[in-house]
């Protein structure tokens, strides 16, 4: 379906944007705005979170997912200010392993300062959510009843949503618990070593979407793997930064030199870099190291959530970049 009317809800807290205009013009001879807004993020049972409300919902603990695509809550999380479809829809999480179903709806997404503050900053009202019943996202009523999916190679993930400037690109900073959505200028991002993505085609799950930005293949995120037991000294992996999981090696078959225990986690060392506009960065990964028979993603290792305790970490919608900023 879609929707004809859009409707841009923006309500700023004092003191949350900054703002600058860099007299430059972009492509479509606008000039253009240098603009950011900070959220509050949290943590639980060692996953990254914030607080959003949905269709003017409660507050709701909403999990961070870099990994994830769409924006899927709970029923009882979802306010009234929502279209909803007949539209069944199964987004499966996990490598494949974790379906969860749903039906479609059309919604505004706010983003709130902590659980009990007010809205920071709204998107419009175009937002496909799947919304699932009671329990399907987390049957533990203290944690989280929401996934905010962010990845860049689609065009329905909320954050594409927002208002201009704030939906060009986003940095976690999950020391400092916060996210940052905006378009930063170059000396903002002067200290973030960057890797270029591949673009892609945006991929809409078969949904109707009014977002129409540039796509890029987050799964192929180049890092070199230095891996004992391996037959060569360095390969590199296609991987994923995903702040929903932890770090695991997706392949069907699993190479015949991975040693995997009896609970599936690889016994091999493992030493990951990545090569950046400024030069050789560490990965960090998680540990233990999972392996899983499984050609879900088209073969990749997921890096996982650990890296985002040591870097800032951008998501660069326009240009295609992600980069990693060491935090001191």
């Amino acid at each position: 379906m879609k929707i004809e009317k859009i409707l841009i809800l923006s309500a700023f807290m004092s003191g949350a944007i900054s703002a600058c205009s860099s007299g430059s013009s972009s492509s479509g001879g606008s000039t253009q705005v240098f603009a950011s807004v900070k959220v509050p993020t949290t943590t639980y049972a060692s996953k990254f979170a914030l607080y959003t409300s949905v269709a003017g919902g409660p507050v709701t603990l909403t999990e961070i997912d870099t990994g994830s695509d769409f924006l899927l809550i709970e029923s009882s999380y979802v306010g009234s200010n929502i279209v909803m479809t007949n539209e069944s829809i199964t987004y499966t999480y996990d490598h494949g392993t974790n379906p969860r179903s749903g039906y479609l709806g059309y919604t505004t997404v706010s983003f709130l300062n902590g659980e009990s503050g007010g809205s920071i900053i709204s998107t419009n009202n175009q937002v496909p959510v799947i919304v699932v019943a009671d329990g399907v996202v987390n049957p533990n009523p203290k944690q989280n009843h929401a996934i905010l999916g962010l990845r860049m190679d689609s065009n329905v993930s909320a954050k594409l949503f927002l208002p201009y400037p704030y939906n060009q690109a986003f940095i976690f900073d999950a020391p400092k618990s916060e996210i940052t959505f905006g378009n930063f200028t170059e000396s903002q991002l002067a200290d973030f070593g960057n890797v270029q993505l591949t673009e892609s085609s945006c991929n809409s799950y078969g949904v109707s979407s009014s977002a129409s930005p540039s796509c890029w293949d987050d799964m192929a995120v180049p890092v070199d793997y230095i891996i004992s037991g391996a037959p060569n000294p360095v390969i590199q992996y296609n991987s994923l930064f995903d702040s929903g999981a932890s770090s695991s090696f997706q392949f069907s078959p699993l190479p015949s030199w991975l040693d995997v225990n009896k609970d599936g986690n690889i016994v091999n060392t493992i030493k990951a870099d990545i090569v950046t506009s400024l030069g050789v960065m560490p990965i960090y990964l998680t540990d233990p190291v999972a392996a899983y028979d499984s050609n879900y993603n088209g073969g990749i290792v997921n890096v996982g959530n650990n890296i985002f305790n040591y870097y800032q970490v951008l998501f660069d919608q326009q240009s295609g970049n992600i980069g990693l900023n060491r935090i001191k």
